[in-house]
């Protein structure tokens, strides 16, 4: 109905038979996270069920009422990065309520996403637990985190329930060349207001590639929710640079999930992505590394094992692999004091064998 003059009639005809199964409908909307959007694209207009509409509209509202808390506390927590002189820049859907979709109510947030950079952590971290109240981190476990996660999570009790999770690597996976990525968001970052606070956004192609690799590595929940934030990115971005996005693509590894997200907005909206883009897109080819862990994401086996296999098969040296192998079996105390929350520094060395024999139950499990 936003890009397509007849949808609403051909809309109205499918509401009007008799074998649409309402109760799937509503099923699918729930699950998906759309129950705002479909809202605010059917309000008024008499194509749904009144029950249905008077349940969207209820979400819509509550949506808007729960997303209007957690952007106040994103501007304060903002304010406070830039009083500690940190530079954040927002990922997902705190990016793209301020930058695409322009309304609170219709994209729901599980989570406010922040990126800063490395050397930025320690002060961000800190920021964060005095607003959440929580203890903070002591400066052992943020290193052995910065080696061993790609985020840290907080929460905000309260009535906004804010969940803040804070990244310094966009993607959580070993296998993506996570700083080259990482550098060349930051690099082509654009500013960006919440209220009354400054912060930045990844540039229009960066956010696309993210969005892609992230859906892939989230194993494609919400698919639906993901399809229409990329489709309303396109369509906001006629400006897209769809040559730099081919080039990027190759280069950090993320070609496959960008043919998925192109063929399949190409076969729910027509002529959306002008046709040499999909070309472009399509003649890209894949490493055999990045192939393999595509594999891997798109099972139905995510058994970490395998992932183990696809990461060492995907660094060029054995100095790599090995260093790869050693972090993996032997991690920093620090980081398993703080992983398994042990507060007794005796004690932490039982969680290696716990760790080995998780891990090998696992192996043998799968």
């Amino acid at each position: 109905m936003q890009w397509n003059a007849s949808a609403e009639e051909l809309a109205r005809q499918l509401a009007e038979d008799d074998h649409l199964d309402w109760g799937s409908v509503r099923q699918l909307v729930y699950a998906e996270d759309l129950a705002p959007l479909v809202y605010q694209l059917t309000r008024a207009r008499g194509i749904i069920p009144p029950d249905l509409d008077r349940d969207l509209a209820m979400t819509y509202y509550a949506t808007a009422a729960q997303n209007a808390l957690r952007l106040t506390d994103l501007e304060q927590v903002l304010g406070l990065m830039a009083s500690a002189g940190v530079c954040v820049a927002l990922l997902k859907g705190a990016a793209l309520i301020e930058t695409v979709y322009g309304n609170a109510a219709v994209r729901p947030m599980e989570d406010v996403d922040l990126l800063v950079r490395q050397e930025s952590l320690p002060a961000a971290v800190e920021v964060l637990s005095g607003f959440c109240g929580v203890p903070p981190y002591s400066a052992g476990p943020i290193d052995a985190f910065v080696e061993r996660d790609r985020e840290v999570t907080f929460q905000k009790a309260g009535e906004s329930n804010t969940l803040f999770d804070l990244h310094w690597q966009v993607l959580d996976s070993p296998y993506y060349p996570h700083m080259l990525f990482t550098n060349w968001i930051w690099e082509s970052a654009i500013p960006l207001r919440v209220g009354s606070t400054a912060a930045m956004s990844p540039s229009p192609e960066a956010m696309l590639l993210h969005l892609c690799g992230h859906n892939l590595i989230d194993g494609g929940r919400k698919e639906l929710l993901w399809l229409y934030d990329i489709a309303c990115l396109i369509s906001k971005c006629s400006t897209l640079d769809w040559d730099l996005l081919a080039d990027k693509a190759r280069l950090y590894g993320l070609v496959l999930p960008i043919q998925h997200a192109v063929s399949r907005i190409g076969g729910v909206w027509k002529n959306l992505i002008p046709l040499p883009a999909v070309e472009k897109v399509g003649t890209l080819a894949a490493s055999r590394a990045e192939k393999a862990f595509y594999d891997w994401a798109a099972s139905a086996d995510r058994a970490e094992v395998r992932l183990v296999r696809v990461n060492l098969d995907s660094l060029p040296s054995w100095p790599e692999r090995l260093r790869y192998m050693g972090g993996s079996i032997f991690p920093p105390l620090s980081y398993m004091q703080h992983r398994y929350k042990i507060r007794n520094p005796f004690w932490v060395w039982l969680t290696y064998p716990y760790r080995w024999l998780l891990s090998l139950y696992r192996a043998v499990l799968h």
